[in-house]
C-alpha cells in the first residue's frame, strides 16, 4: 500500500513524497526529491498531524512563524490558516473540520476549519508544547512548560482536570487507556487516562 512521508528540507518548506516503489524515472525522481507543498510556513515547523478522516486528506502544520496551517495534500494547496501572536508549538485535529492550536501565547484555541471561526478554550501559565485529542472521550490534553498537563472538554469549553509535573513538559502521546508524558530531566511518566477523566487534580 502507498504511504506518505514528510521530510524537513532547507529553507522554510514542507516536502511530501510517496514512498511506494516507483515504476518509472519520474516516479523515482519524485520519490527522491518529493513534492514541496504550496505556501509553506516562513519559519520552522513545530508539529505535524494528518487528519483522522480517511476521506479528507488534510495535514495540520504549526510553526514558529505563529501560524497553524491546514493543507489539502492531494491538491497540494493551503486550505486555511490561522494566526496567533507568538509561535504555535502544538496542534491536533478533533475531526476533519475542527482543530486545536497552542504555543508561546499560552492560549489553547479551537478552530472551525469550515467557517474560520475560533475561540479560546483556556490558558496555561507558560508556553504550551504539545496537544493531543482523545477520540475515545472527546477530551483535549495539553502539556506545557508551566509543568502541568491539562485536560479540556471542548463541548463545555472548560478545563476538567490538571495534573502537575515536576518539570517542563516537552512531549506526550495517547495510546489505549494510557498517556505517556515526557518532561525535562529525562523523566517519562505513564498515566491511566481515567485519572484525568475522573477530574484528578494531583
Amino acid at each position: 500500500a502507498d504511504t506518505i512521508d514528510l521530510v524537513r528540507v532547507p529553507t522554510p518548506s514542507l516536502c511530501c513524497f510517496n514512498s511506494s516503489p516507483a515504476s518509472n524515472l519520474f516516479g523515482a525522481l519524485a520519490m527522491q526529491l518529493g513534492v514541496e507543498l504550496a505556501s509553506p510556513p516562513s519559519d520552522g515547523v513545530a508539529s505535524l498531524q494528518f487528519s483522522p478522516s480517511t476521506s479528507s486528506p488534510g495535514l495540520l502544520a504549526t510553526s514558529w512563524d505563529g501560524t497553524l496551517r491546514i493543507y489539502d495534500v492531494k491538491a497540494n494547496r493551503l486550505a486555511i490558516s490561522f494566526k496567533q501572536a507568538g509561535p504555535i508549538l502544538a496542534g491536533c485535529f478533533e475531526n476533519s473540520m475542527v482543530a486545536f492550536g497552542a504555543g508561546v501565547e499560552c492560549v489553547v484555541k479551537r478552530y472551525d476549519l469550515s467557517t474560520g471561526a475560533e475561540f479560546e478554550l483556556g490558558r496555561h501559565d507558560a508556553p504550551v508544547r504539545c496537544a493531543e485529542f482523545d477520540h475515545d472521550t472527546g477530551l483535549l490534553y495539553t502539556g506545557s512548560w508551566d509543568c502541568t498537563l491539562r485536560c479540556w472538554d471542548p463541548r463545555s469549553r472548560a478545563m476538567v482536570a490538571i495534573l502537575r509535573q515536576p518539570y517542563k513538559i516537552f512531549s506526550m502521546s495517547l495510546g489505549g487507556s494510557r498517556m505517556v508524558v515526557a518532561t525535562a530531566n529525562r523523566l517519562v511518566n505513564i498515566y491511566e487516562k481515567r485519572m484525568m477523566h475522573a477530574g484528578a487534580k494531583a
